[in-house]
């Protein structure tokens, strides 16, 4: 139970099978310390992108943006989505409704990347810290959440690719040694799997009178016949089914959306099927609170996390051209 004597948070959140979350971690704890410090082989740019999708994972928005340095701060409608899935997955942790109510750090991230190498790598050199409010946060919170931002972006500038699919809808080429020119069968059925590009919450999808595509990634190669159809970091489109803001009398915000194509090697565009998500957020329900309070008091907002991995299949067979 919770300790506001006026709340009840219902469990309305759905999650398929063919999610797979980033990094393999369903939840994102809070733990380590206040600052965290680390090399990742990747560029600046692309590190920067993947900060930027983190942010909202540890219920945080972007403030200021100077370049390589930035700087974000905690939101409060994002601690309660947050706050949501940790109950929902029988987390007893930091981010807790209970203790996001009582005990949230309230405060700003300060963020900085510098271009470096280690052991004759390129990359990037990350430093996070996160400063707690004090006038805002209770004396119980504590200042850990550097932590789970770190482990965050890692994870996303390991699993995504730093080039954009949407300019380079084909994926990367590789170098390996020229293929030979040929015509390549894609059966119906064939299986591609996908990652989710960026952060999806549903106050903010909202506000977009006509929600655009939903860019993806493919996370591994599609190989036919010895040969490569659909390259790791190629585009993969999503369209929205649905998608609510949280709204009056505890009503849920609502995600809803499937996975529609893929471009292939020779880019065309494949019919996908068999992939869809419906992610909610959770209805509040009022106890004790009738009339015009009740009528106002807003539901929890859904969200999606980048990176999220998704399974589809090629909805009908096709030919793709190799080598040319």
């Amino acid at each position: 139970m919770l300790k506001c004597p006026f709340l009840l948070l219902l469990a309305a959140c759905a999650m398929l099978p063919a999610q797979t979350a980033p990094c393999g971690r369903n939840i994102v704890t809070v733990g380590g310390s206040a600052k965290e410090e680390r090399f990742l082989p990747a560029p600046a740019e692309h590190v920067k992108a993947c900060l930027l999708r983190a942010l909202p994972v540890v219920a945080a928005k972007l403030s200021k943006d100077k370049g390589l340095s930035v700087e974000a701060k905690t939101d409060r409608a994002l601690y309660a989505s947050l706050a949501q899935q940790h109950k929902e997955g029988g987390v007893g942790s930091f981010w807790s409704f209970e203790r996001s109510l009582n005990a949230r750090p309230v405060g700003t991230f300060y963020v900085s990347m510098e271009p470096s190498s280690e052991n004759s790598i390129t990359g990037t050199r990350l430093r996070i810290e996160f400063q707690k409010s004090v006038m805002k946060s209770s004396l119980r919170a504590t200042s850990q959440a550097a932590t789970p931002l770190m482990e965050e972006v890692a994870c996303l500038a390991q699993i995504l690719t730093p080039g954009d699919p949407l300019k380079s809808p084909r994926g990367p080429a590789t170098a390996a040694a020229p293929v030979e020119a040929k015509t390549v069968t894609v059966p119906e059925g064939v299986t591609v799997k996908l990652l989710l590009r960026e952060f999806l919450y549903s106050r903010e999808i909202k506000k977009q009178k006509v929600p655009g595509p939903i860019p993806f990634e493919v996370a591994e190669d599609v190989k036919l016949d010895g040969a490569t159809v659909i390259r790791k970091g190629a585009l993969g489109i999503g369209q929205f089914v649905s998608a609510k803001a949280a709204r009056r009398r505890g009503k849920s915000g609502e995600l809803q959306f499937a996975l529609e194509e893929v471009a292939a090697v020779d880019g065309q565009m494949l019919k996908l099927t068999g992939a869809t998500d419906r992610s909610r957020g959770s209805r509040r329900d009022g106890l004790a609170i009738v009339g015009l309070l009740d009528f106002h008091l807003k539901g929890i907002e859904a969200l999606v996390r980048a990176g999220t991995g998704y399974e589809a299949q090629v909805a009908t067979a096709s030919q793709v051209q190799i080598g040319r």
